[in-house]
């Protein structure tokens, strides 16, 4: 419950922003009203937010939406302790993983970009029960040399490796969905563990 009241409130403050812009830009601002009104199953999100601007033609597709305006409405959502969650999800039988866990614009990137500090926060989750890293989350994780690095900060840590597409529904045209591929030796990894 404190999850949807959480995303409700970000809901709010996110369109609060867009309709700044909008009206910098000379569009009609979108109705608060009409945006909490989405929320039937699931907690707003961002992409419900592209979705209906897809809808009334303020752009043509979810990158768009995103690329011009949500990106940059980066607005922390009130979350739950990690120890609190990783307990939680522990309990009722799940395995917990930290999504995303080096994107640039959520998880610990966000509260560090010092290798060490970053070790030192994953190594705190471990202890308190975190077994699994989401590293793999696309194609731009897949090349370069960032991705070497936190293969090797994870081995470090002693966290299993895994992905995924963060596949939330609607029109992600970047990737390939509804999944992500995955080199062998981590699908080996995580089918010995749930075995």
């Amino acid at each position: 419950m404190w999850q949807r009241i959480a995303r409700r409130r970000r809901a709010e403050q996110i369109v609060s922003l867009l309709n700044a812009d909008l009206e910098n830009e000379w569009y009609a601002p979108i109705p608060l009203e009409t945006i909490l009104a989405l929320e039937v199953e699931w907690p707003i999100t961002r992409p419900d937010i592209a979705r209906y601007l897809i809808k009334i033609g303020y752009v043509k597709d979810f990158r768009e939406a995103f690329d011009r305006w949500l990106r940059k409405y980066n607005v922390p959502l009130d979350s739950a302790d990690i120890s609190e969650t990783i307990e939680l999800v522990r309990g009722i039988g799940w395995i917990p993983v930290l999504a995303h866990a080096f994107a640039p614009y959520i998880s610990i990137n966000t509260v560090t970009q010092n290798v060490g500090e970053q070790i030192e926060l994953l190594s705190r989750f471990k202890r308190k029960g975190l077994a699994w890293v989401e590293l793999i989350y696309g194609p731009d994780t897949i090349i370069g040399d960032v991705l070497p690095l936190r293969l090797a900060i994870a081995e470090r840590v002693g966290l299993l490796v895994t992905g995924g597409s963060d596949f939330h529904g609607g029109d992600k045209t970047s990737t390939t969905l509804p999944g992500v591929e995955m080199p062998r030796i981590y699908v080996e990894k995580f089918l010995e563990q749930v075995r």
